[in-house]
């Protein structure tokens, strides 16, 4: 939640009536603990009920401001891309033992911070893709190696497919996506 986004929304809708504000619930820097709560290796041990718990609760504060703004303005032009709940989903298939590539939650993240892996990137990219033009990612082809490091190597056979999937029901299943199931 953040002043910014009614502020931005003003501005906007001042210069056009038709306007969209996309507004992205991002994964928790520091897992939500703090800049002195939590090491990237730390993010291993932490049972993902805890992150997926912290970030639900984060989403909903968002929502709450985004639905008071949208009222506020009589129509809904706020929308929530719900990107920290799919990262959570990340997680909890590292902890499945079922996302390609990827055995701890670690591996998502750069930095203690929680900057973000090229998968993240992708499922973000995905999942803006889902809200802007309300089509199903799974049409888009190819992965590529865009955002992969040769320090990472190539992506994991399955992931982008995975990806795509996750973004797409994840934007669904977000009461202030936009969406609706074809």
């Amino acid at each position: 939640p953040d002043e910014g986004i009614d502020l931005f929304v003003d501005f906007a809708l001042k210069h056009n009536s038709n306007v969209r504000v996309f507004v992205q619930g991002s994964w928790l820097t520091w897992d939500g603990l703090g800049k002195d709560g939590i090491k990237n290796a730390e993010r291993d041990a932490h049972p993902v009920s805890d992150i997926r718990d912290r970030t639900a609760k984060h989403m909903e504060e968002i929502r709450t401001q985004l639905r008071a703004t949208n009222a506020r303005v009589g129509r809904e032009v706020c929308m929530l891309i719900p990107v920290g709940t799919g990262v959570v989903r990340l997680r909890e298939l590292i902890a499945e033992g079922k996302l390609p590539g990827f055995t701890k939650p670690s591996q998502l993240f750069l930095d203690d911070v929680g900057h973000n892996h090229a998968a993240i990137s992708h499922l973000q990219t995905y999942m803006y893709f889902a809200a802007f033009f309300h089509r199903d990612p799974r049409e888009v082809t190819g992965l590529g190696n865009n955002g992969w490091s040769k320090e990472m190597g190539a992506p994991p056979p399955g992931l982008a497919d995975l990806l795509k999937q996750i973004a797409w029901d994840t934007m669904l299943a977000e009461p202030l996506g936009g969406m609706k199931a074809k």
